[in-house]
């Protein structure tokens, strides 16, 4: 708990240092997450059709609140499927039996769920492994591959399997999977993750004689074994990517290798060399145009070994260099476990973090979560180098919003959706621009909705429409922070807090199925006139001079509506000449100021709205006298002895006895140290006298709370213990 605790002070503290940068956001951005179905890490946890179906729009809702437009679903695990496939069996992690029929298909309510929420969905295959488990016990369907085309696999020491690269027949096989899915469901792309030659594991160096057979049936234009192991993916990626733009040619072909392509490059970098041990050469696939965009997992903080910067920098250069984008990956599994996984086999890896801490003692995950807002800026700072978005592991660790990360990703990173970008090398036409937009004010709320009406000649079904805030009527849109939102239906209400103060600009453009922008529609107009906010009203204390014996003093007032900020101030002069403590810039959202460790003493406290139209006028000041037992009840004329007994209570009654210098109506309520009120007593007129007050605490949990004493407009506060 205490973690906890910290984790989100850190993070509270962390935000609002990037809020204040005040950072450019731009349009185009990809923001995308790994949706993982191995080992029902993110889904499906549930067995019933309804309740995955639950699940899986749960995820999407959260993905789509969160600002991302596009998720990443494992679709094949295992040579397997999450679909209705042609060549292989169900996947075991929809029923339980791998090759049992779920009685839905999972991908095509998969693509109408994302896209009903203008998501993208690109569907995530695993190329050539056979089984993610190596357990004796894991049962495979008698219309696997492993059993129909034992022929084809690669087996080694671990228990581990693959399809074996080196053989055509397996690079035609993996090809005709993917377009099968192409030719029949609408995805927006086809994602392979970094899963090609076995990697090393404890007791396993990695592949080493088990395709020397092949090597010499189909290497003979190779002297070097490694060179050929390159060339077998290297035609198995530029296969698929082929085959992939002849059956549709709008849909987008990216893979997500290992962060490190060679073990020293660039310089200072240290770790696991993929180049020489998978066998994966990403930058060949750039330079030859057989991916669409890369994705390394670059899951290392900024600085050290493997430093991030310094890793996105020299992948930026090689997608910049070969017109292709570039999307990072991070992990953010450490922001939901203080634990750094090894990372040591296939199964621990995908159900701890998607890592690769193979090599050297300090190749780890990120240990900070301040890591993933600090390399967003880096991937923006390098948009001009093709580094375009960003890729999460895991869905799970995103959605589940560890303590406040993913609120405060989007309050400050975040904050407004965004496009994913053009690819402008793919043949597919520019959309027409939306026509007839108009708006009405809604008279109660204030609220704006805007219509518009399709273009007839955009007939593809996956609509998404761009609705900016522009600063002018120009028809100019700046590369950042114009977009307001992106919605997938001809209307938006704009609440009146969200439209400007005076004059603002919005107009409509479609999203094309390669994230083209449609011409803008007409731009209309909204006015707004603001008029200067009233002057707060303070609640708590509810009168303007009461005395406390506490070392705190807590204010509280009425929220306003479109209120950008409070300006308080707490002084010990009425003329605030001699300031203790000021804001200016108190959230617009604040209802309450706790002044606390202070002494006894005379203070005073006003407090100022401002929203968009400029400050309001100062509240009355308040005076508060602080002081102790003794000092303090001398101020209160009607109050003469005070006594709580006993304190600390078991949490039964406690007997309240005062002594009256003049009779008095008398109210009791007790307070937690939050502020927020527990119970009262009812208040009741006392004479002149000694009297006992009887507070049943039996209802209250155990804790410290705060006895506070009415009597005609003065106060007392006594500290209460319950245990």
């Amino acid at each position: 708990m205490k973690f906890s605790s910290f984790l989100y002070l850190c993070l509270c503290m962390l935000f609002k240092s990037v809020s204040a940068q005040n950072i450019a956001l731009p349009n185009r951005e990809f923001r995308a997450v790994w949706v993982s179905t191995v080992f029902k890490l993110d889904w499906p946890k549930a067995s019933s059709i309804q309740d995955q179906k639950n699940e899986l729009i749960s995820l999407l809702d959260k993905t789509r609140d969160a600002n991302l437009n596009a998720v990443l679903l494992q679709v094949r695990t295992e040579c397997d499927a999450l679909y209705t496939s042609a060549f292989e069996p169900w996947s075991r992690y929809l029923t339980g039996t791998q090759g049992q029929d779920p009685q839905y298909d999972p991908l095509a309510f998969a693509i109408e769920e994302a896209h009903k929420r203008g998501l993208e969905l690109h569907a995530w295959m695993n190329p050539f492994r056979v089984n993610a488990s190596t357990s004796a016990s894991t049962v495979y369907s008698e219309d696997h591959v492993s059993k129909t085309h034992p022929e084809w696999l690669l087996e080694f020491s671990t228990g581990q399997k693959i399809l074996n690269p080196a053989l055509p027949e397996v690079r035609d096989y993996i090809a005709s999977v993917v377009v099968d899915v192409v030719n029949n469901y609408a995805v927006d792309g086809v994602h392979f993750d970094d899963y090609f030659y076995p990697y090393p594991s404890a007791g396993f160096s990695g592949i080493s004689n088990e395709d020397a057979d092949d090597f010499i049936t189909y290497g003979g234009e190779f002297a070097d074994i490694k060179d050929w192991r390159r060339h077998n993916i290297n035609e198995a990626i530029q296969l698929v990517q082929n085959e992939i733009k002849k059956a549709d040619a709008r849909v987008r072909f990216g893979v997500s290798p290992f962060g490190i392509w060679k073990n020293g490059v660039p310089n200072g970098i240290i770790g696991l060399d993929a180049y020489n041990v998978i066998y994966a050469d990403a930058t060949h696939w750039l330079q030859n145009g057989s991916v669409d965009y890369i994705t390394p997992q670059l899951y290392w903080p900024i600085g050290g070994n493997q430093d991030f910067k310094k890793l996105l920098e020299w992948w930026a250069e090689k997608a910049s260099a070969s017109s292709r984008h570039l999307y990072a990956g991070h992990t953010l599994s450490d922001i939901s476990s203080s634990s750094n996984p090894n990372g040591r086999s296939i199964a621990i890896l995908e159900a701890t973090v998607k890592t690769r801490a193979r090599e050297s003692s300090n190749h780890r995950v990120m240990q900070s979560i301040k890591e993933v807002p600090n390399q967003i800026s880096i991937v923006r700072d390098n948009n001009d180098k093709n580094a375009l978005g960003s890729v999460f592991f895991r869905a799970s660790n995103l959605t589940s919003n560890p303590s406040g990360f993913t609120d405060n990703l989007k309050a400050t990173i975040y904050p407004y959706p965004a496009a994913p970008p053009e690819m402008d090398w793919l043949p597919v036409d520019k959309p027409s621009a939306p026509e007839n937009l108009v708006y009405q004010i809604n008279e109660g709320s204030g609220n704006a909705v805007l219509q518009w009406t399709r273009s007839a000649g955009n007939t593809f079904n996956f609509k998404r429409y761009i609705v900016y805030r522009l600063k002018d009527a120009t028809g100019d849109v700046p590369a950042t922070d114009a977009i307001y939102d992106i919605t997938v239906s001809e209307g938006k209400e704009i609440p009146y807090a969200d439209i400007p103060a005076g004059l603002s600009y919005w107009s409509i453009a479609e999203l094309g199925e390669n994230n083209q922008a449609s011409p803008l529609s007409n731009i209309v107009s909204i006015e707004k006139t603001i008029t200067l906010p009233q002057t707060p009203s303070i609640t708590l204390p509810d009168q303007q001079s009461t005395t406390s014996n506490e070392k705190f003093i807590r204010f509280e007032w009425e929220e306003q509506p479109d209120i950008i900020s409070y300006h308080y101030q707490l002084a010990t002069n009425s003329e605030f000449t001699t300031l203790l403590d000021e804001n200016s810039e108190l959230n617009g959202t604040a209802k309450a100021k706790l002044f606390s460790n202070l002494g006894n003493g005379t203070y005073y406290f006003r407090i100022r709205a401002s929203n968009e139209a400029g400050p309001s006028n100062w509240t009355p000041v308040y005076t508060i006298v602080l002081g102790d037992p003794v000092t303090g009840i001398e101020h209160n004329p009607y109050l003469d002895h005070i006594t709580l007994y006993p304190n600390p209570s078991s949490g039964n009654d406690v007997h309240l006895y005062i002594t009256l210098k003049k009779s008095s109506q008398i109210s009791v309520d007790i307070i937690a140290l939050a502020g927020n009120r527990k119970m009262q007593v009812a208040p009741q007129h006392y004479d002149q006298g000694e009297h006992e007050i009887k507070v049943d605490c039996r209802s209250l949990p155990k804790g410290l709370y705060v006895l506070r004493l009415k009597t005609d407009g003065f106060r007392q506060t006594k500290r209460m213990i319950l245990n």
